[in-house]
């Protein structure tokens, strides 16, 4: 270290450069004679005065609007994004899972969630809702037959019964991730293989297919009670919360 530099407290180090010396003194002795600050005169051993170097600092950190040239360019490297994606980016795993508005397989409308795993931060990366009918739609072809239906947002977006819901929606999420950039390689969710068949016969995709841990303890339970109704068998409902709490 060098020497304590007055005003500032700190020293410099010997092999700093010349201009961080000259930057140093600079300020020093803008501290220890405040008066310059006020008159605007010139700093010793420069040639530019006090207000001239705030001025520079001041228009520094305002930052520049990005020019037009600039705008283009990012248009540019967005397009070359899309047409040529990274070869080495790797799908991700995702947990995949559909719910209906109403018990059973009658409902109008549902929702599939694709949810990311831990390694990618457990976050929600795609929302398909379905739904089987539009109100608006309704309301005028039961109250106004005839008439033109007005301009509306029409939600109507699933023509099928509600249990097709499920794989329908998981081959337009899995499309629209894809066309984002942002590939699946593996799904995990129940045991039901419909949604991987036909994101193999649509799209050409062979994905892989993982039980989810809360479904494979949800069917083992299931069978594990089957098994406690039938005459013959001690097996107590204590045992079987037994052996579903030593699987989880």
């Amino acid at each position: 270290m060098g020497e304590e530099i007055d005003g500032l407290g700190v020293s410099l180090f010997h092999d700093a450069s010349p201009s961080v010396k000259k930057l140093v003194c600079r300020e020093s002795a803008a501290l220890q004679s405040p008066e310059l600050l006020k008159d605007g005169t010139d700093v010793p051993g420069s040639s530019r005065t006090v207000k001239d170097i705030f001025k520079g600092r001041a228009k520094l950190k305002k930052r520049a609007p990005c020019q037009p040239s600039q705008q283009q360019s990012l248009k540019c490297k967005k397009k070359l994004v899309s047409k040529f994606p990274t070869k080495t980016r790797s799908g991700m795993s995702c947990a995949v899972d559909t719910a209906w508005q109403k018990r059973g397989f009658d409902s109008l409308t549902s929702h599939t969630f694709f949810m990311s795993k831990a390694k990618y931060g457990k976050k929600v990366v795609k929302t398909v809702v379905s739904h089987r009918t539009c109100g608006t739609c309704k309301w005028w072809q039961r109250n106004r037959p005839g008439q033109e239906i007005r301009k509306h947002r029409c939600v109507h977006n699933h023509t099928g019964s509600a249990r097709l819901m499920e794989s329908v929606s998981g081959v337009q999420g899995i499309k629209e991730l894809i066309d984002s950039g942002t590939p699946v390689d593996i799904l995990e969710g129940d045991g039901d293989n419909t949604m991987i068949s036909r994101i193999k016969s649509e799209l050409g995709i062979t994905m892989k297919k993982r039980l989810d841990k809360n479904h494979v303890i949800k069917n083992i339970g299931k069978r594990l009670y089957a098994l406690h109704g039938t005459k013959g068998v001690k097996l107590s409902k204590t045992v079987i919360v037994h052996l579903q709490k030593c699987i989880k």
